[in-house]
């Protein structure tokens, strides 16, 4: 009985392989594509958020002038749009290096999904 469970095991593993060696081409093209995405999508909402917030401040400074707020919200406005600001440009670098990444080293970045950095 332990002979026969041996050999099913020995040829699952045969099996499973030949699965992955047939596979692995596919999962690293996909893992490529989907990284490329991910980060393409990050780089715009990243240069959205940069470009979005000092256009906030402005559009609000210019509405307190108009209304003459006691500048408090204008205040509260800048505040978020400066944090939005840097987020935004932490997220356009960092998505912008993971992008060139992809494209120009591709082995290196399949490796570093693969550890797991």
């Amino acid at each position: 009985m332990n002979d026969e469970l041996q050999e099913q095991l020995v040829e699952y593993l045969k099996r499973g392989g030949v699965f992955v060696e047939e596979q692995a081409p596919l999962i690293a093209q996909e893992m490529l594509a989907w990284g490329f995405w991910v980060h393409l999508l990050g780089l715009i909402m990243g240069v959205i958020a940069t470009v979005g917030a000092p256009l906030v401040i402005w559009w609000m400074i210019a509405q307190g002038i108009k209304r003459d707020w006691d500048g408090e919200p204008v205040a509260a406005v800048t505040a978020c749009s400066a944090v939005v600001f840097v987020i935004g440009l932490i997220a356009a670098c960092h998505n912008g290096y993971m992008l060139l990444q992809v494209c120009i080293a591709p082995k290196v970045y399949l490796l570093d999904q693969f550890l797991g950095r």
